[in-house]
């Protein structure tokens, strides 16, 4: 077997194995719990009137920073970068383990031996959702399309490639990262399951 044939081999059995899917998964919620934590600490060293679960967009109506109270703008800037990261890291926690679930219940479907292409999906949630026959609680299914926007642009760049893409921009509060903290534990304990592991073992706080 030549040099790109073995490599070819590892590539694709390294995406069909649904361990290294759960892995990946686990440690972006292990990020996102620690993120978290800087978050609230952030946040409550903010003026009061920001202090809490705390909603903020791309457009306008974000919460006002008072720029002549000592610390109320690296405060912010630390809460700004913290909720972005918690965000991010929980909703790439869940397009794994969808993924995941896929790979589990047929690695040949999802992950081709083709160098041009080798994955069978997209980042969008909710089709990844759809396809692993996930079905979401009416707080999952409100924030889907908002976390495929945060996989997709948002939790990396500051606008989309298109404005069409952009949408209504996006947005997090603290309620949106535990609501889907919910969403990633109990995908969590489908693909260990799936995985023929303890469900509760190496489970973040």
């Amino acid at each position: 077997m030549t040099s790109d044939g073995v490599q070819m081999e590892s590539v694709v059995g390294g995406a069909r194995n649904p361990l290294n899917w759960l892995a990946r998964a686990e440690g972006h919620m292990k990020a996102a719990e620690l993120l978290a934590d800087a978050w609230l600490k952030a946040s409550q060293r903010m003026h009061p009137v920001i202090v809490g679960s705390i909603a903020i967009s791309n457009f306008p109506g974000s919460p006002k920073v008072d720029h002549h109270r000592p610390g109320d703008i690296d405060a912010f800037d630390e809460m700004l970068g913290y909720a972005q990261g918690a965000m991010l890291h929980q909703c790439l926690a869940v397009e794994n383990l969808l993924k995941g679930i896929l790979i589990a219940r047929d690695p040949e479907r999802w992950v081709e031996a083709n160098p041009r292409r080798l994955f069978r999906w997209t980042h969008d949630i909710r089709t990844l959702a759809r396809a692993a026959n996930i079905e979401l609680a009416p707080e999952e299914d409100s924030r889907i399309d908002n976390m495929t926007r945060f996989i997709e642009w948002a939790g990396r760049y500051p606008t989309a490639m298109t404005p069409a893409d952009h949408g209504h921009g996006a947005s997090w509060s603290s309620i949106d990262v535990d609501a889907i903290g919910r969403l990633g534990n109990r995908l969590r304990v489908t693909l260990r399951t799936a995985c023929s592991l303890d469900a509760s073992e190496g489970k973040p706080r």
